[in-house]
């Protein structure tokens, strides 16, 4: 459930917020995001081995929840300008935070997907790894076609910020499964 929301988001941000008035920041945070992703993923196990499995699993999924709750925010700032998010300010203040955020769910990506790797080598044997891990990034793989199929069909029928409210719960949620 949380790959629906996180790989659903990541495929539509750059254009919701190129639509909001950020530019290329989509783009940006994205390849920042990846870019430390890879970058931490050849460091991280050690962090993996002190933090423990579920720790590291826990922060990697609060760092997709703040990163995609900053892209609410953003969308939210677009559609009320009048609200405190409509503050002069506030443009820059979003725009910094998303990079920020970014950064971070790098790190939290490196956590998560370095632990779920290590886990699932851990619960199978030499025979059957391939095979556990094949498993696991058809699922992975499988909530891009769930999650664009679901915004294929919901996205018309509601509004954008209320799709992303359901992502960004959906995330949040995941925190204690």
């Amino acid at each position: 459930m949380l790959m629906n929301a996180v790989n659903l988001t990541q495929c539509i941000c750059s254009k919701v917020l190129s639509d909001d008035g950020y530019g290329n920041l989509g783009f940006y945070a994205l390849g920042l995001m990846f870019g430390t992703f890879g970058l931490c993923s050849l460091v991280i196990l050690p962090v993996i081995n002190k933090l423990g499995d579920r720790m590291s699993m826990v922060i990697g999924t609060v760092s997709y929840f703040v990163y995609i709750g900053f892209q609410f925010l953003a969308l939210l700032r677009s559609k009320y300008p009048d609200s405190w998010l409509g503050a002069p300010y506030m443009h820059t203040v979003l725009y910094v935070a998303l990079l920020v955020t970014a950064f971070l769910n790098g790190i939290g990506c490196a956590l998560y997907w370095v632990c779920s790797i290590k886990y699932v080598n851990e619960c199978c044997n030499e025979k059957n790894k391939g095979l556990f891990n094949s498993i696991f990034f058809v699922l992975n793989k499988g909530s891009m076609v769930t999650g664009n199929l679901a915004a294929a069909f919901l996205i018309p029928l509601l509004s954008e910020i209320t799709f992303y409210m359901i992502l960004t719960v959906l995330c949040f949620i995941m925190i204690f499964y």
